[in-house]
């Protein structure tokens, strides 16, 4: 059986207005409903991005000191480290071995401070040697008789 097609009851309501674009003042028709709600003012979106004003517009951010999450001398290890990096120059080169390639932040005197003359910049092995990275590793592994590494159980 063939469905007839129906025609649906609100074809043909919608009232539309002719109105000025706020932005580049082009005409543009839109739907009477929008004016009402107070929309309808920008002839697109791409017009509207282009003149809104943001919400705080020439009140200064806080920071440093001023922020309320500021926390000074107490900052964590990363943040520590991301200022470091900042506020330090990245050699070409490892301050030890002189070998170029990958470069890590490394801690000189064991103790976290917030001090550029505490850190310096080495390679992956010159960095790991000098937290006595591998002693630490071999005394939770031992050799197994088929030449691989196994924790200590």
């Amino acid at each position: 059986m063939l469905l007839k097609k129906r025609i649906p009851w609100n074809k043909g309501t919608t009232k539309y207005i002719s109105k000025r674009c706020v932005g580049c003042s082009c005409k543009f028709k839109v739907e009477e409903w929008e004016v009402k709600r107070g929309r309808g003012k920008y002839c697109s979106h791409k017009c509207y991005l282009k003149n809104v004003v943001a919400w705080n517009k020439g009140i200064p951010s806080p920071k440093g000191k001023d922020h309320p999450n500021w926390k000074g001398d107490k900052a964590s290890y990363s943040a520590i480290h991301r200022w470091v990096a900042r506020n330090n120059t990245k050699p070409e080169c490892c301050s030890k071995c002189r070998k170029k390639g990958r470069l890590e932040l490394a801690n000189i005197s064991g103790k976290y401070k917030r001090e550029i003359d505490d850190y310096e910049w080495l390679c992956i092995k010159c960095h790991r040697n000098m937290d006595g990275w591998f002693k630490k590793v071999m005394k939770k592994v031992v050799r197994g008789k088929d030449g691989r590494f196994y924790k200590k159980s």
